[in-house]
């Protein structure tokens, strides 16, 4: 059996936080100097992937909270559940609302869609690795 702890969970929802800003700070400024424009289909798609990642999180809630390591996974389902939220919510004031290509707050709405985006991919992964180590470490 492996040692884990609940704190490298935690470091690992940290650094899916880390990722986020980061990867919404690049694309903002991308955004803002024309240098990569995001067009409707990676809005779309984004849309599209949050739904997915919602749906496949609902289902799988029930098994992830039956093992007793459930405190640890706790902050990384509440992570996807804001990446995820704040996915479908930002993909659909970029796709109801035209920005210029250089316009200050349509950079930040792309950054803050692509820091949400980036929250939800790891922050699934630390969830998974959650739950794996979970699965060694405890009964059901």
């Amino acid at each position: 059996m492996r040692q884990t702890s609940c704190s490298t969970r935690v470091e690992c929802a940290f650094l899916a936080i880390a990722a986020a800003v980061v990867a919404g700070v690049v694309a903002a400024i991308a955004q803002y100097t024309a240098i990569i424009t995001l067009t409707p289909v990676f809005y779309i798609v984004a849309f599209g992937i949050a739904v997915l990642f919602l749906g496949i999180l609902l289902a799988t809630l029930p098994s992830l909270y039956k093992n007793a390591c459930q405190n640890c996974c706790n902050s990384n389902i509440k992570l996807a559940v804001i990446g995820i939220l704040g996915t479908i919510v930002t993909s659909v004031i970029l796709l109801a609302v035209d920005f210029a290509a250089t316009s200050v707050i349509g950079a930040i709405v792309v950054g803050l869609l692509a820091a949400f985006f980036t929250l939800i991919i790891t922050s699934i992964a630390c969830a998974i690795n959650c739950a794996s180590e979970c699965r060694y470490n405890c009964e059901d």
